[in-house]
């Protein structure tokens, strides 16, 4: 019906909201705020943006519609062809460098969070634990291959898709919020989080996202990016009420 089909695209558009918990690159930026009440303002700011940015993607869609017509060749095209067209060319080209520069701000802070992962938390944790002999100019220079080789993986990823951007975005998107956002909110927020329930609500969330993703009935049963979430989240809190692994205790919750 009608409502149903209204009910389900509000959902779909709000749940990306949920991947915010599960971005690496973003969480960092708090995790980076010297001090407590400079956190207001950073939400502040953070949502300021966000509402300016949603709204503009939106904006820039309708009067793509009005202006290029309803059936463009390539929608992941709008913005520049909207920019060529309505503007002059030197202005067209500052609002297109404008939008390539953001890509590549969110696109350098993956690829140097994932790089710092594999260094810090796989080899110093496990190689060099047991060689502890390591050189600081070694992990330098490890970090730089990282960075390497998870670049030409995405670049590769991208080559090989044939997908609108969004779509990709909306499938990294619930994958990263799935698998880090609940984990996050329990530890956070719930005392009885356990080791085990935090692995199987990031287990949960990637394997469930991939599966959702390449099923077409549960994709038409229910967002991608909601169910997700939901299953991982009741995933570590099923297994927390197990028992399953010792107890995750927060800072603020030991103090």
């Amino acid at each position: 019906t009608g409502r149903a089909f209204l009910f389900g695209v509000m959902i779909a558009n709000l749940s990306w909201g949920l991947g915010y918990f599960g971005q690496p690159h973003l969480l960092t930026r708090y995790m980076a705020i010297r001090r407590e009440k400079d956190l207001r303002l950073g939400t502040l700011i953070a949502m300021s943006w966000v509402l300016l940015a949603y709204w503009g993607a939106m904006f820039i869609g309708l009067v793509a519609v009005g202006v290029l017509g309803p059936s463009v060749p390539d929608p992941d095209q709008v913005m520049p062809l909207l920019a060529k067209v309505l503007v002059p060319g030197w202005l067209a080209g500052i609002f297109i460098s404008g939008a390539v520069a953001a890509m590549m701000s969110t696109a350098d802070s993956q690829i140097m969070v994932a790089s710092s992962a594999l260094v810090e938390d796989i080899w110093v944790k496990t190689v060099r634990r047991r060689h502890p002999r390591g050189e600081p100019g070694r992990l330098v220079l490890l970090a730089r291959i990282s960075a390497v080789i998870v670049t030409l993986g995405a670049l590769g990823l991208a080559l090989a898709n044939q997908d609108l951007i969004y779509d990709m975005v909306a499938y990294a998107w619930a994958g990263l919020g799935s698998s880090f956002g609940p984990v996050l909110i329990l530890a956070l927020w719930w005392k009885r989080l356990t080791r085990g329930g935090a692995i199987a609500a990031m287990l949960t969330g990637m394997v469930s996202t991939i599966v959702w993703k390449n099923t077409d009935a549960l994709q038409g049963a229910l967002d991608l990016k909601v169910a997700s979430f939901v299953l991982a989240f009741l995933a570590g809190w099923i297994v927390s009420m197990l028992r399953i692994g010792s107890e995750i205790s927060p800072r603020r919750n030991a103090a």
